[in-house]
């Protein structure tokens, strides 16, 4: 993919991603699949992106952080 990709966390999910410079994808709700999410957009479209925060007291797009590698990644459709 030849397009900036971008993570949104909140702060303490940063806190883990500074420290170990790396987005580590957690287990999902699809099973034995691990993923990390990722998006086109520079500007995060919290009901679009499905970060609204409904559920939980963070801001889970506090912090930005843009991929360095994109080799592998695939889109989800």
């Amino acid at each position: 993919m030849n397009v900036p990709l971008y993570h949104y966390s909140c702060d303490h999910g940063a806190a883990g991603i500074r420290k170990d410079g790396k987005v580590v994808p957690q287990n999902s709700i699809l099973g034995h699949l691990r993923c990390s999410w990722w998006t086109d957009l520079a500007v995060p479209d919290r009901e679009g992106l499905g970060l609204t925060s409904t559920l939980l007291d963070c801001d889970r797009t506090a912090h930005r952080f843009e991929a360095t590698r994109t080799a592998g990644t695939l889109p989800w459709a």
